[in-house]
C-alpha cells in the first residue's frame, strides 16, 4: 500500500514475506496479547489467516479467527445487556473456534514449510494446544546457521522449531 500524499510505503508483511509478528518470540507475543486482553491474540490469528491465504494455501483459518474476532465483539456487547447468559454460549463457541484455528492454522504452516523446504515441518501438538497463535508465529522465523566468518553459507536454510 502506499499514502499518495507522502510517498511512504505500508507493507503487511516484512522483506522476507513474513508476518511481521515473527520478528518477536511467542512469549513476548503472549504478554501482548494479555495487555490486551487476548483481542490482540484473536487478532494476531486473523493476520496469520491473511498471510498464510497470501501464500496459496488455505482460508480456513482466516474464516476461524474472523468468525471468532465478531464471536468476542459480540460476547462483550451481550455482556453488556440485561441478558447476558447468550454470552456464555457465544463464549464456548469461541474456546472450540480457538482450537479448531490454532491446529488449522498449524496444518497449513506445515504443508506450507514442508512443500517449500522438500522436509517434514515439525510443529508440536501439545506446544499448539497450550499456546495457539503465539507458538505458531514464533516458528515462522528462519534460523539461518552461520558459518565460521559469520556468513550465511549458500544454499542453508534451517526452520528452528
Amino acid at each position: 500500500m502506499k499514502d499518495s500524499r507522502s510517498g511512504i510505503r505500508y507493507r503487511l508483511f516484512d522483506s522476507d514475506g513474513l508476518p511481521w509478528a515473527s520478528r518477536l518470540d511467542w512469549p513476548w507475543l503472549f504478554l501482548l496479547s494479555l495487555l490486551t486482553a487476548f483481542l490482540g491474540a484473536v487478532l494476531l490469528g486473523v493476520y496469520l489467516g491473511i498471510w498464510i491465504r497470501g501464500k496459496g494455501r488455505s482460508a480456513l483459518p482466516l474464516w476461524i479467527y474472523s468468525t471468532l474476532a465478531l464471536a468476542y465483539v459480540a460476547c462483550f456487547a451481550i455482556s453488556l445487556t440485561p441478558h447476558p447468559a447468550v454470552a456464555d454460549e457465544i463464549a464456548l463457541c469461541g474456546f472450540a473456534l480457538w482450537f479448531l484455528g490454532a491446529f488449522t492454522l498449524r496444518r497449513e504452516v506445515i504443508r506450507y514449510y514442508s512443500e517449500r523446504e522438500g522436509i517434514v515441518f515439525k510443529i508440536s501438538p501439545l506446544l499448539t494446544a497450550l499456546f495457539s497463535v503465539w507458538y505458531i508465529c514464533g516458528l515462522l522465523r528462519a534460523d539461518y546457521p552461520l558459518d565460521e566468518t559469520g556468513k550465511v553459507p549458500s544454499g542453508v536454510l534451517r526452520l528452528t522449531f
